[in-house]
């Protein structure tokens, strides 16, 4: 399933909303067991976020985040992090 947060206006404040109800749909998502793919960078290229806009009809709306919704595989077993000393040089 393909998702995409819209906004009237597309000022800072705008994308900070934006964020803020991308959050509470990954939120929810998650918790339902739902894995979510932020796909935002063609949002990046003006020419591609007008076209996008005309695709999906946003009617003067502005598209500020894509992301697709499913059910993945199973969770890959995460790696542990590396000691902090490893990372820091002290000399």
């Amino acid at each position: 399933m393909l998702g995409v947060v819209t906004t009237e206006s597309d000022d800072a404040a705008a994308r900070v909303e934006t964020g803020r109800a991308f959050e509470r749909v990954a939120l929810r998502a998650s918790a339902a067991g739902v894995a979510v793919h932020p796909m935002s960078q063609i949002l990046e290229r003006p020419a591609l976020k007008r076209r996008l806009a005309s695709a999906l009809d946003c009617d003067g709306a502005t598209p500020q985040h894509l992301f697709r919704l499913g059910y993945a595989a199973e969770t890959p077993e995460r790696t542990p992090r590396w000691p902090v000393e490893v990372a820091l040089d002290a000399g």
